[in-house]
């Protein structure tokens, strides 16, 4: 009765050890409580072998020998199951193995032939059961006395097996666990040198997308400004059907070329969505004047219709708000070949400062199906890649102006029904705004607008070349980006000195809603342009 005592006093010494146990303390916990146990039983040496069923092997992992007790560890690897078949299958089927003789085993048994040379009279060997897959054994040795194993002992010895097997499970999941941990910790390096690389492939192809479109868009402004000159001189028909090709060449390119910047911008998050007084009417007309022109010249009906309680000065972002109106009439145009075109703003709904607008843009054209409407938004995707080869495109119009309008704060929807037409739908809140700050007003043009004569400053330029250079450069100036402020303060003091304060206002107002990089350029270049008259 004492030594059960005791042995469950070991056993819940050990118990104690095993719940607080680190990873790197099982290996020498698991030897000392091995030893403890074999002490108690009076063992000479007590050891954990693992089964390895796949290979029919079995290894000693572990190993504890009282003084005197040679090890054996090293020459108990891998040994073969087909030597000890008998064992290994009682091991396999939970049973424990008691061999109180060792020397009344048969000659020929394999594992007398193992353990009479280690001089062992006497064993037990304990299988170690993970619910009922055998992982292994835990056995004591007997070598200079014999021991009886009592049935309470027996009974103690397997609680032992089931810590262990519990402390050896834990101990793999914490290994999985550690591992996982050192794996996600060199992932998360790996990744952060990614996202390093990335970054900085991002900023080289931000660089390298605003210096291109820079170095593109000044040369196309030169070839569009002279083809709009040439356009007005004595060309035949045939002249000026070259002249138009090449116009509309050289705005397709433009576009393409504010796309991608654009798009760049827009993955980079950099598209800033301005906020300022500006003209419905003036925007409505400049983004829808070519598309207009094209219709009428495919022989569609077009119609652009404003609700009389639209208010005309809004504050918001004209520029970007003119480019999703152009891009999504521009398209009504391409895919429309019969019918018309019907373009309708709506007031949606507006209180004593706000208002809500809708944009409509009809058309009778080749309409889409429901699936290739889901693929409307994506980047670099036509609703058909037929539709890529027969109206060209590179699916990138949508997805700029879906963004646009949703950093707008309104949202973008389509209806559209196969061989007869689509409708977008895009919908924009709006403060009102001020006239004041909207600049001229609907329906005045610039050169309507009264303005006070110049000073005594003697022009740079006669009253005729001045208006001759300046009717060119307001030409060029139509149809672009947002300019930026230095530009536009810095076309201001250079054209102020040659008496030019009437084309000054025309130029800042087209120049607030559209960005022309290379204006200061060329106005310097027409500044300097020695006086013909």
């Amino acid at each position: 009765m004492e030594d059960q005592t005791r042995l469950q006093t070991i056993l819940m010494n050990i118990a104690a050890q095993y719940i607080n146990i680190g990873l790197a303390e099982v290996e020498d916990t698991l030897s000392l409580t091995l030893g403890e146990m074999a002490a108690f039983v009076e063992a000479d040496r007590a050891y954990i072998f693992d089964y390895d069923w796949n290979a029919g092997t079995c290894s000693n992992t572990y190993e504890w020998c009282s003084k005197g007790t040679s090890p054996e560890i090293e020459h108990l690897q891998d040994v073969p199951l087909d030597g000890i078949r008998q064992w290994a299958d009682a091991h396999k089927g939970g049973k424990t193995m008691y061999i109180p003789e060792v020397s009344a085993l048969p000659e020929g048994d394999g594992v007398r032939q193992i353990l009479e040379p280690q001089q062992v009279k006497s064993l037990i060997a304990i299988p170690i059961m993970d619910k009922t897959h055998c992982t292994g054994f835990i056995g004591f040795d007997s070598v200079k006395t014999h021991h009886v194993y009592s049935e309470k002992e027996r009974s103690l010895l397997l609680l032992f097996a089931e810590m262990i097997v519990n402390v050896r499970n834990r101990q793999k999941s914490d290994q999985a666990l550690q591992n996982y941990s050192a794996e996600l910790e060199t992932k998360n390096i790996q990744l952060d040198n990614a996202l390093a690389l990335a970054e900085a492939a991002r900023k080289t192809k931000s660089e390298f997308l605003a210096n291109v479109s820079h170095e593109i868009r000044t040369p196309m402004n030169a070839i569009i400004g002279f083809t709009d000159m040439l356009e007005k001189t004595g060309l035949d028909k045939q002249q000026q059907g070259y002249v138009l090709k090449i116009n509309r060449a050289a705005d397709d390119l433009l576009k393409i070329i504010n796309r991608l910047f654009d798009f760049s911008k827009m993955q980079d998050r950099t598209l800033v969505i301005e906020k300022r007084d500006f003209n419905l009417d003036e925007v409505l007309k400049k983004a829808t004047r070519t598309a207009e022109k094209k219709a009428r010249e495919k022989g569609i009906g077009y119609t652009l219709e404003k609700d009389a309680a639209v208010p005309p000065f809004l504050k918001g972002d004209p520029t970007r708000l003119g480019q999703a109106i152009l891009n999504l009439v521009d398209n009504a145009v391409k895919f429309t070949e019969k019918g018309e075109i019907r373009i309708r703003v709506r007031c949606e709904g507006q209180d004593k400062n706000k208002v809500s607008l809708g944009f409509y843009i009809e058309d009778t054209g080749i309409g889409m199906t429901e699936a290739q409407t889901g693929r409307l938004f994506c980047p670099f995707t036509q609703a058909d890649a037929s539709v890529t080869r027969k109206y060209e495109g590179m699916g990138l119009g949508l997805v700029i102006v879906k963004n646009s309008i949703e950093l707008m704060n309104g949202n973008i929807s389509v209806q559209s029904e196969h061989g007869r037409g689509s409708c977008f739908c895009f919908f924009i809140p709006f403060e009102k705004g001020d006239p004041a700050g909207a600049g001229r007003t609907p329906g005045i043009d610039a050169e309507e607008t009264k303005i006070s004569p110049p000073g005594k400053t003697k022009p740079l330029l006669s009253p005729k070349a001045l208006k001759e250079k300046m009717a060119v450069l307001r030409d060029l100036l139509e149809g672009y980006d947002t300019a930026s402020v230095d530009l536009i303060e810095q076309i201001t003091d250079s054209a102020s000195k040659a008496g030019m304060e009437k084309e000054i206002l025309d130029l800042e107002k087209k120049a607030a809603a559209y960005n022309f990089d290379a204006a200061l350029e060329i106005l310097n270049k027409i500044l300097k342009t020695p006086d013909s008259v």
